[in-house]
This record gives C-alpha cells, structure tokens and sequence, in this order.
C-alpha cells in the first residue's frame, strides 16, 4: 500500500538540480558559440568541445552539491555568501574547461566563445539557484496521521516533539477527539480522510502497518492512493528529514521490508565494477599524499609506517585492514580500546593531521581492490567491538550484510565517536545506506567526503532529532561511556 518512499523523493530533487546546473554548462556553451560563429548549431565546433564540456558539466554541479548550495541549509545561507560560493563553483567549471583545453588542444574552447559563455553561464546560475531559494524556503509538505491505538498517538507526539524541517502535521484521524491540547488537531473519522485531504490541502498520510490490512480501512487507503496522496510510515517521514532511520522504531518487519528493495544485486555487481576502477584511478592520484604521509609519519614517531588490523567484513568474514599509522605503538598496552578521534591521546604527533584529511585512509584503497571492502559503505569494526556492540545495540549486526566502505553515510553525517550512544546513532544512518543504496547514493556519498575532508570533520546532521526521537519513544538511553574491552589474546 505504501505508494512511494520520500527518501527517494529527497535524492531526486538533488539529482534533478545536479542535472539543470549541468545542462546549464552545455547550454551557455552552445549559446555562447552561436554567438560566436553567427550559427545557431556548429557542430564541428560542438563536437570538438565534447571532451571539456563533459568534465565542466560534472565541475560545477559537483562543486555546488559540496558546497551544500542544494540542501535546506543553502537556501537559508546569506544572499552574498550564496552568491560568493556559486561564483566560485563557476569559477572551478571554468578552470577544468581551460584544463581540458591545455591536455587536449583539439577540444580547446576559444577566447572569443569563453567570453561569451561566461557571463551566460554565470547568470543561469544564479537565476536558477535564486529560484531553487524561494521555492525551498516555501515549500513545506502538509500531512494528517490516521489514529487507531496507543503507538499512533506515540507517533503524532513524535512528529510534534521533533518538528521534521519542512513538514506541517496539520492533524489526524480518529473514531474521536483525544484528550488535552491534541483534541483541536482531530479532523474526523477516517470515512472523512478523503474528503478532508482534498478541502485542506493535506499532501500526506501518514498510517501504521496495521491499518493498511484493516477490511474498513485499506479501501480508503487505496482512495487516498488513486487521488496522488501518498500513503507513508512514521518511519518514511523521518528518513526524509533526516536522512536516517530512528532505531527505536525499527522492527523486523521494517528490515524485511528494507532488504527486499529491487535490484540490490544488480547495484552490487555494479558497485565492483566501480570500486575496481576508482581504487585504481585513485591510487594513481592519491600515491604523493601517500609518500607525503609515510614520510611524516616516519620523521614524526618510531614505529612501522603502516598498521594492519583485523576488522568484520560482510556476514563477519574477517580481513585485515592497513592504513598509515597514526598512534604510538604503545598505544594497546592497557587492551583494545575505540579511537576517540583526533582528541584521541594516543596519537602520534601527526596523526590528528592524517585523520582530518583522511590521509591514513589510502592504503585501504588494496582493500577496496582486493573485494575486502568497497569505496562506501558502513566503516568496518573490529570482532570484538562487534560483538560487544552488538549486545548493547538492537540490530546491529545488520550493518554485516552488506560490504564494508572506505567511506559511508553515517562518516559524512556523524563525527568520530568513543561510545555506545554514538555507535547507536551511526546504525541509524548505516540502517538509511543499506535501505537506499545506489550508485548515485554512492556518488553522492564521495562528494560529501570530500566537503567533510575539507571542513575538516562531519556535522552532526540530524543527531539530536534522533536522540529526542529515542526519548519520545521511552527506550533507556545506553550510557555514553567510551568502551575498553579486554585485549584480544
């Protein structure tokens, strides 16, 4: 009954605004070279610029998602420094367009066509973002949730203790007013849902499992459905918000539900062809920030330039992972003990350096090469915090179904954590992945490593939603403690 999956909705609108500001490249260029030659379509002309208008059409709208220009925090920046940030995003389409030219003089685009397409370029751009603005400022999504027992109640609570950004829970459906300050928000009965969502603009249901196999209720679902108003879970609407799954709220129902998604094996197969060819390309081009890393930490602490460690891949299968070593070689002496980060005492005086710009990371590239892992995914663990994590935490062996990444969702939304409570919520995020995963999440997912690389960390994105979520929900919150587990013998 379910009639779509917001969170799918959320990425199309990103890769719909990645798309536009792409053909905005092709098309300033195109107009900018009839201009030029005085002809609406020279194609001797076009067929040469193929190569630089490919890497500059990627540039830009790749520059842009990094700089953040296409999420609901963009849209609430300062006009000047939204203006400054897409100038330089335009800035960086034209350095690759000129570069292409230097590496292939053929492909090269002329002064006379730049000059033309630079302006062009430059103020599609700022039209189209300055349209994307107002429409994100303004558009919120009004919703209604049907009530029948006590944990449909517990969910309009939840969306009104965490207020979803963009999302007006205008009221519910139920056989009768519920008590206090929640009985102003009763719509009706649920033979007025259709009626209702019409006369109010309601463009969301939100309704439990339960009621989607109710004799009474399924036809009304079904109507609702066939007037174009999608019919969502409690769940749904806060993976859209937030971009993660609350854990208080998953069950096995909801896991079956997530692995069944279509093609996960087709995007598997996929995603080996890519992290072969990308663990290649990019040991090309990472291999002097290697040497540069080795040699910082040779000159910086006695020890082995590389540390090899043993980690949980998928379905548990152990492998050893090597990175440049970024702590003392003591750094164990007392047993195994979870990376606090880059705060973390143990670490060599370079080490906080390597971390922040993920430096110690390249040599996982072999890792990604020889099938251990792939470039996104969740961040492999080692088989004894597993399986202490696992006893304290519902679920989250599940995150071994899938192959571990040299990056993932949860790295690029939570910073480094020490504790139970931060191992918690990177499943929330890790749970998000394996539900949505695809390659153009996984593209998506490279671009905010490298915001995250060059901000130095990841922001806690949603983070406290989450917690007051798990609140509301009345599950004990595990103690933030760091975890120190015996030495592995």
């Amino acid at each position: 009954m379910r009639t779509s999956l917001p969170s799918t909705q959320r990425w199309l609108a990103i890769r719909t605004q990645f798309v536009i500001d792409a053909g905005i490249v092709f098309f300033s260029v195109w107009l900018a070279s009839a201009i030029r030659f005085e002809d609406l379509w020279p194609e001797v002309t076009m067929a040469r610029y193929w190569p630089a208008l490919v890497a500059g059409s990627l540039a830009l709208p790749a520059t842009v998602y990094i700089f953040g220009l296409y999420s609901l925090q963009g849209a609430h920046l300062r006009k000047r420094e939204r203006v400054a940030l897409l100038c330089v995003a335009f800035v960086a389409c034209l350095l690759v367009l000129l570069a292409m030219g230097s590496l292939n003089f053929s492909s090269r685009i002329g002064r006379g066509v730049m000059a033309w397409q630079a302006p062009i370029g430059l103020a599609l751009l700022l039209a189209h973002h300055g349209a994307l603005v107002q429409r994100g400022l303004s558009a919120r999504r009004r919703m209604a949730i049907v009530i029948g027992e006590s944990r449909d109640e517990l969910a309009l609570r939840i969306l009104q203790g965490v207020s979803p950004p963009q999302t007006d829970v205008v009221g519910y459906f139920s056989p009768q007013p519920l008590g206090g300050a929640l009985s102003t928000l009763h719509l009706g009965t649920c033979r007025d849902i259709v009626r209702q969502m019409d006369e109010r603009g309601i463009d969301a249901l939100i309704c439990s499992d339960p009621h989607l196999r109710h004799p009474d209720m399924s036809p009304i679902l079904r109507r609702v459905c066939f007037s174009g108003h999608p019919v969502l879970s409690l769940t749904d609407v806060l993976e859209e918000a937030y971009g993660a799954v609350p854990l208080s709220l998953v069950n096995m129902e909801w896991l079956v539900h997530a692995s069944a998604m279509p093609r996960r094996e087709y995007v598997r197969k996929l995603k080996r062809l890519f992290d072969v060819g990308c663990s290649l390309v990019f040991g090309v081009v990472l291999a002097l920030p290697l040497l540069a890393g080795m040699v910082l930490v040779r000159l910086t602490s006695k020890g082995p330039v590389f540390y090899s460690q043993v980690r949980s891949g998928r379905h548990g299968r152990t492998f050893k992972v090597h990175k440049l070593r970024t702590m003392r070689v003591d750094a164990e002496a007392n047993g195994a003990q979870w990376a606090a980060g880059r705060k973390d005492p143990r670490l060599t005086p370079v080490g906080g350096l390597l971390r922040t710009f993920r430096l110690d990371e390249i040599p996982q590239l072999w890792n990604v090469l020889t099938g251990d892992m792939s470039f996104v995914g969740p961040r492999p663990e080692r088989p004894e915090f597993v399986e202490k994590l696992a006893q304290d935490i519902p679920f989250f062996e599940e995150r071994l179904l899938v192959q571990p990444g040299l990056t993932g969702w949860a790295q690029v939304c939570y910073p480094y954590g020490a504790s139970v409570e931060d191992a918690r919520r990177k499943l929330e995020y890790d749970l998000y992945y394996m539900k949505h995963m695809s390659m153009m999440l996984d593209f998506f997912i490279l671009l905010d490593t490298v915001r995250t690389v060059l901000r130095g960390g990841a922001a806690r994105r949603g983070a406290e939603a989450l917690k007051r979520i798990e609140q509301l929900t009345g599950e004990p919150e595990p103690e933030p403690i760091t975890l120190g587990l015996p030495q592995a013998v």
